[in-house]
């Protein structure tokens, strides 16, 4: 299993089955938004914190599905009154061949023009 998050920088090793790590995300000060992305077995796993804006969800779905991802589950709980919680499942198509650091790039870069 592969994990980035996109809050610090630090390399790390889980269980011998797999690989963390982390990669920076923080810009101007922001800390928002946090994007963690899993990959398992063919799967994508996506933990997105970020602040509420009009349309963001919609261009997180997009860019998720524009990356050659299959969305198969979402899921939004409000997380304060300023932030959303989002947890996304995507499968991979036959021709998706990203690294976990690109797509939390790509996240990041859609949610900041949305």
């Amino acid at each position: 299993m592969k994990m980035v998050k996109g809050e610090e920088e630090q390399p790390t090793n889980q269980d011998g089955d797999g690989s963390s790590h982390e990669i920076s995300g923080e810009t101007s000060g922001q800390q928002l938004p946090e994007i963690e992305a899993r990959f398992c077995n063919g799967s994508i796993f996506f933990k997105i914190h970020c602040e509420k804006q009009k349309g963001v969800i919609m261009k997180i779905i997009t860019e998720i599905e524009n990356m050659n991802l299959d969305v198969a589950n979402t899921s939004v709980s409000p997380f304060g009154t300023l932030a959303h919680e989002i947890t996304i499942t995507a499968e991979m198509e036959k021709d998706f061949n990203m690294a976990v650091e690109d797509i939390v790039n790509g996240l990041r870069l859609a949610m900041q023009t949305a």
